[in-house]
């Protein structure tokens, strides 16, 4: 209950302030003890605003074309979306449209701020995949081959790791496989 007394004599007028969510009444009480009828008003609030980031990973390891994309939801729109580099270029870096691109592996921090102020953070981790790596046979990339113009050498690649499968593999100068 708040009752203002100071505001009898010289004002008209009383605010309530730093009211939460919720429903308030209000009746007057004049001089003579009369009271008025009672209104009510609700004070509502948005939902949280919630910061939800999609990515996508580098296709590559050591390539910078990772993305991420916030969706923020909740709160009043319109919103700001802004991130910490992972590699330390400086906080709240701009996301226009709310989206960045460009990005090598790390860790970034997404923030969502809706047209209140009000802000929440996310943490997204972009990874690149391993190195692609294998093993060739012979082992020293030489293979005598018994007779002038016989074409009759093999190379093999094995033990595949690394990269995301499935793999093509590409030989130069292109021959029988």
């Amino acid at each position: 209950t708040h009752t203002n007394l100071n505001n009898i004599a010289t004002n008209h007028t009383d605010t309530l302030y730093n009211a939460c969510a919720g429903t308030y009444s209000v009746f007057l009480i004049d001089a003579n003890g009369c009271v008025s009828a009672t209104s009510t008003v609700t004070l509502g609030q948005p939902t949280k605003v919630v910061s939800v980031p999609t990515f996508t990973n580098p296709l590559c390891n050591g390539v910078c074309n990772g993305v991420i994309q916030d969706n923020p939801g909740g709160g009043i729109p319109p919103y700001i979306c802004t991130m910490d580099s992972a590699g330390g270029a400086g906080p709240n870096l701009a996301m226009p449209g709310c989206s960045v691109s460009g990005l090598c592996a790390g860790i970034y921090t997404v923030f969502a701020t809706d047209a209140h102020g009000c802000k929440d953070t996310n943490v997204v981790n972009i990874t690149s995949p391993p190195v692609v790596a294998f093993v060739k046979t012979p082992a020293s990339g030489i293979l005598n081959i018994p007779c002038k113009s016989a074409c009759s050498g093999s190379v093999s690649v094995t033990n595949v790791t690394g990269g995301v499968a499935p793999y093509t593999f590409v030989w130069t100068p292109a021959v029988g496989t």
